[in-house]
């Protein structure tokens, strides 16, 4: 079976890459040489693990001794510095493949560059932190680079082992909470719609509504 993560851009979007370029952005977004805006595998897996966690830890205060559930996170995510558990594995969320032959043909046909195909995809917002007083600081102007809304990201998920229902409940659950992501979420930038698909099919709400009904029943 093929499982895969899709999410939506409902606002603005900031992968950040740390890097800035001199007389254009203080803050890029990480794109490939293609020049199209991807989210690292390794990233998201953190935040999709910081929410699971975040549920787990809501459940114990509602329904005590769920301590299996734990179990559940490390062979799913594994433990820090373990290299070698064969749970879940996720690729860089990246636009989908239509957009990405298209756009890879257009550059290497010279139809345009890399640069025209990020600046099609974004926009570049100016920001200033300001002090008690509401007025702005002295030379903290900067520009930062922003991926348009609207865009569908998908990042596959690769298993060395089927995961058990509970295992798959858990994953539907935390990645319909995943809300945000990226730079600036303070700000509203970030905000996406997150669902969990099999082989195509979009299978949130069957494991979701799984979950609940097992909750219920503790």
């Amino acid at each position: 079976m093929e499982w895969a993560i899709q999410f939506k851009l409902l606002s603005e979007t900031i992968f950040g890459s740390g890097e800035s370029i001199p007389g254009s952005v203080d803050l890029e977004v990480v794109h490939d040489d293609y020049g199209l805006p991807y989210f690292k595998g390794k990233t998201l897996k953190g935040r999709l693990r910081e929410e699971v966690e975040n549920i787990i830890d809501k459940m114990k205060k509602i329904i005590p001794n769920q301590i299996e559930y734990d179990t559940y996170v490390y062979r799913l995510f594994g433990k820090a510095g373990d290299n070698l558990h064969n749970g879940l594995k996720i690729s860089d969320a990246t636009l989908g493949s239509s957009i990405k032959n298209g756009i890879r043909y257009g550059i290497e046909s010279g139809l345009f560059t890399k640069e025209e195909v990020l600046q099609s995809l974004t926009e570049i917002r100016s920001f200033t932190s300001v002090n008690e007083k509401g007025v702005a600081r002295k030379r903290s102007l900067r520009n930062l680079r922003v991926i348009k809304k609207g865009y569908i990201f998908y990042s596959q998920l690769y298993l060395e082992r089927e995961l058990e229902e509970q295992e798959l409940e858990l994953l539907a659950a935390g990645i319909s909470s995943l809300r945000h992501i990226g730079t600036m979420v303070s700000k509203g930038k970030g905000s996406i719609e997150a669902r969990l698909f099999c082989n195509g099919k979009d299978v949130t709400e069957k494991y979701v509504n799984s979950f609940i009904e097992r909750m219920n029943k503790a």
